[in-house]
Formats: C-alpha cells, sequence, structure tokens
C-alpha cells in the first residue's frame, strides 16, 4: 500500500516517521503551491457623439464606461489568468432640438458594453427646416346669355396658399398652415 502524506509548504522539514518491519512501503509527496499575485486591469470604452450644427460648429459629447477584471499572476512562472471583464451600459442620448432645424436622428439607443466593446463614434447633423409654398388656383367660368343671344364671359380666379415645413433629410412633413387666399376674386 503506497500513502500520500501531504506536507504543507510552511514546513521546512519532513516529520520522522516510526518504521517497522511490517510498516508498509509509503511516499511522502512534497508539493509547494506557487504564489499569486491579484490584480485590477481595467479598460475604458467611449461613446463619442458629435453634434454638427448649421453654422459649422461642433459640439462633442463623450459617454464613458469603464470595465475590470482580475488578472493572477504566477508569481514563479509570470504566468497570467485573466478573468471575465465586468459589463456595464451607455445610457441612451436623447438629441438636442435646435430651432427651426431638425436633426438626421432623434436619439442613440442604450447599448450593452462589455470586454469586446469598441469604442463608438456618431455624427448627428442638424439642417433648417425647408419651407415651401404650395398654391392652389379655383377658376369661376360664368357664362352670360345676353336678351339678343350673344354670350358674355366672366373669368373669376382665387388663388389659395400655404406653408409646408418640411424634414430635409427625409422630406416628411413637420407642419402645415391652412389655405388662405392670396389676393382677390377677379
Amino acid at each position: 500500500m503506497t500513502v500520500k502524506k501531504r506536507i504543507d509548504k510552511d514546513k521546512w522539514y519532513i516529520p520522522r516517521v516510526v518504521v517497522h518491519h511490517h510498516t508498509e512501503d509509503f511516499e511522502v509527496e512534497v508539493r509547494y503551491e506557487a504564489d499569486y499575485k491579484t490584480e485590477i486591469e481595467d479598460k475604458v470604452v467611449n461613446r463619442v457623439i458629435n453634434l454638427h450644427y448649421p453654422d459649422g460648429t461642433k459640439k462633442t459629447v463623450t459617454q464613458t464606461v469603464k470595465l475590470t477584471r482580475e488578472v493572477k499572476t504566477n508569481l514563479q512562472t509570470g504566468e497570467k489568468q485573466y478573468g471575465d471583464w465586468t459589463t456595464g451600459q451607455f445610457e441612451e442620448f436623447v438629441v438636442p432640438t435646435l430651432d427651426g432645424h431638425v436633426s438626421d436622428v432623434d436619439k442613440i439607443g442604450s447599448m450593452e458594453v462589455d470586454g469586446n466593446t469598441k469604442d463608438q463614434k456618431f455624427d448627428v447633423n442638424y439642417a433648417a427646416y425647408k419651407v415651401d409654398t404650395e398654391t392652389k388656383t379655383v377658376n369661376r367660368v360664368i357664362t352670360i346669355t345676353m336678351p339678343d343671344g350673344s354670350k358674355k364671359t366672366v373669368n373669376q380666379v382665387v388663388t389659395f396658399v400655404k406653408e409646408v415645413t418640411r424634414n430635409p433629410f427625409d422630406g416628411s412633413t413637420i407642419k402645415e398652415t391652412d389655405w388662405k387666399v392670396d389676393g382677390n376674386a377677379s
């Protein structure tokens, strides 16, 4: 029978054992466990949002998420063991409004961030509303038959106008005025 006895690394000797003729063979195994140093590694992931204004200026908003993980280093061999990165999240970013202008996106959604996530970059562009004037003409033709059988024609024209404000990026209607008479009937 083989007996393995483990010796604690803090003991500097192998204890004495008394043996007799009936003592079975045995092994003494001495195993030293490596010392480790544990550190915390961090990583920063950024989401940069550039707001490009119509006058050519730019405002940059940076969202930052810090991730960490444990790194365990074997002090004898230098070998490193890496733990899993923590996770985080970029919060939803609602694009600020600008009077008389519209942005090409309304918001940038929230996003999970993990150890594989790379830095993110978004560009938001503003453009002035596009205002179109629409017209509509209504014609009325009045034909008068005179007592002598001749005919007299009177044309009356009324023109209506309205302003339509459109999104310059997709052409959708943002708002429009009511139709109004432009000029007088003739």
